[in-house]
């Protein structure tokens, strides 16, 4: 491009974004608008810009549905082109063709490998030779040839990996290889314990999302039905036109997720991390308390932040208050995700620190219990190496 078309795109762009800046937020329902076609959210796969939190449609921004399991950080071409805050990051694609899943990423090592399961990887190797190689001189298909030396070649593989037990005697440790493997007993203790938390973490985070989808889709049909409005959209529009089925769409940040080592240890044991946990989906939320609880918690709410007008106080004062702790809402953010400024993407967040945490731990324990072992085996080898040498002298 060059650098009169560089400018004339820029300058495009540039009016595009001011008629995308100026376009209403809502529509007549009340309805909140995205993406640069200003259509409410109708279920069409949509992706957040990390720039600007803004949600565009994958067809608006010209990418492919199938890609969607690919996007690590996404930058909208305005935060881009224009404001230069950041470049689209994409997770490496698995190697097989038709497959568009992200390349995994071994937990003990770190290193992201080229396939996103090992059964893709077996099967990429498998149509590449069979792309290569017809049949063999001998006239045999190479799936035979495969069956005939896999057992040969599984025994080979696992020759030498072991030394022979020392059986001649006790195998007797220096007091440095004992100090050192103590030392090595220690510090696997503790990261065990860290592998252990994180491990638990990663697990109420799980249940923790699929808690929270289930109150969204439960309150959502539950206000459809009742035609209550805890949104801030109503069930009918400014023309009276009945409006799209109401989307409650709960923050649902745990302030839990903060703690850390001994706290979190000592919140693992509580009622309410098992409740979490042990959530068994939507049959265990009863709807019509759970949406009467939501309506009086931010009824509360909105008193406490003194933006209650009069009559609407004396509502409140009327209604039963209520202790959130004593709801299934408890230690959640209950206002609307996408306009909680305060927890913005807190899940992913979470999520990708976890992963790396438990990735970093899983490794460390692998080095410290190689380590172990070579000692050991080092240790072995000496004691065979005494006894061999005492034997000849005898002899």
């Amino acid at each position: 491009m060059t650098s009169a078309e560089n400018k004339r795109y820029l300058h495009q762009l540039q009016e595009k974004y001011n008629k995308f800046h100026r376009a209403p937020k809502f529509d007549l329902n009340s309805e909140e608008l995205y993406c640069v076609c200003r259509r409410p959210d109708d279920g069409e796969l949509m992706v957040a810009c990390d720039g600007c939190d803004e949600w565009y449609h994958f067809k608006c921004m010209h990418l492919d549905k199938k890609h969607k399991d690919l996007v690590s950080n996404y930058y909208c071409e305005f935060c881009d082109q224009l404001f230069h805050k950041g470049k689209t990051l994409w997770k490496r694609k698995c190697r097989l063709p038709e497959c568009y899943k992200p390349a995994a990423i071994d937990p003990t090592t770190g290193k992201v490998s080229k396939y996103c399961s090992e059964e893709h990887g077996l099967q990429f190797i498998r149509q590449y030779v069979l792309s290569k190689v017809e049949k063999s001189d001998n006239g045999d298909s190479l799936g035979d040839l495969f069956t005939q030396c896999n057992e040969g070649y599984s025994q080979f593989e696992t020759l030498g990996k072991s030394l022979p037990v020392f059986d001649k005697g006790k195998v007797e440790y220096s007091l440095a290889v004992k100090e050192e493997l103590s030392s090595i007993d220690m510090e696997l203790g503790k990261l065990e314990e860290a592998e252990k938390l994180y491990t638990g973490k990663e697990k109420y985070l799980a249940k923790l999302r699929e808690k929270i989808k289930c109150l969204d889709e439960v309150l959502s049909n539950e206000i459809d039905e009742k035609g209550d409005g805890v949104n801030e959209a109503s069930k009918k529009g400014a023309r009276g036109k009945k409006s799209k089925k109401t989307k409650i769409d709960l923050c649902g940040y745990d302030t839990n997720l903060r703690l850390l080592g001994k706290d979190w240890i000592k919140f693992a044991s509580t009622e309410r991390y098992r409740s979490v946990v042990n959530f068994s989906g939507e049959e265990s939320i009863d709807s019509k308390q759970a949406l009467r609880d939501l309506r009086l918690i931010r009824e509360q709410d909105t008193q406490d932040d003194g933006e209650t007008s009069e009559s609407e106080a004396e509502n409140s004062e009327q209604s039963a208050m209520i202790d959130q702790e004593d709801t299934i809402f408890q230690g959640l953010c209950l206002k609307e995700r996408r306009k909680c400024t305060k927890h913005l993407t807190w899940h992913s967040i979470i999520a990708d620190s976890l992963d790396w945490k438990l990735a970093e731990v899983t490794e460390k324990i692998t080095k410290l219990k190689e380590r172990k072992e070579k000692i050991k085996q080092a240790e072995t080898v000496r004691q065979w190496e005494e006894w061999t040498a005492v034997t000849k002298i005898a002899t």
